[in-house]
């Protein structure tokens, strides 16, 4: 079978089945970032600066289209800061259903280079504090990453 760049869809839909959990939507936004431009992975989605750096509306959307059709689990959890604010958390997590749709329809077509490099980021941050991530990015994007 020929290798293809998957859609944007099925490259987050991977991401997320290889990190088996992401905490937070602006950490998977931004690993997904990292994984395009600090790993030059192959990822199709454009990015805009926005509030905490780049940002892919379409990761957005796609995410939300995943969830709905049960491929990823999304889960609120509520958190309360040292000054009293309160807020919450969204974990994502890769469903058996989604988990058979990656094994059957999307790894059989990716480049292993694309796995190795979503791989490569998933081990360096997504246990690393969200603020630690944040610094990289914005380095990356302020020594001339692009946008």
């Amino acid at each position: 079978m020929t290798k293809i760049t998957p859609s944007g869809k099925e490259c987050l839909l991977l991401f997320v089945c290889l990190a088996n959990e992401v905490r937070g939507r602006t950490r998977l936004q931004k690993e997904i970032y990292l994984c395009k431009e600090e790993k030059g992975a192959q990822i199709p989605y454009p990015f805009v600066p926005y509030s905490y750096g780049p940002f892919s509306f379409e990761i957005w959307n796609d995410l939300e289209e995943l969830c709905v059709a049960g491929l990823v689990a999304e889960e609120e959890m509520p958190f309360t800061l040292s000054g009293g604010e309160t807020g919450t958390q969204y974990i994502y997590r890769i469903t058996d259903e989604g988990r058979r749709t990656v094994k059957k329809r999307i790894m059989p077509k990716v480049e292993q280079e694309l796995i190795r490099k979503m791989k490569d980021v998933i081990r360096k941050y997504n246990k690393k504090d969200l603020t630690t991530i944040l610094r990289n990015v914005y380095q990356h994007f302020l020594l001339g990453g692009q946008l």
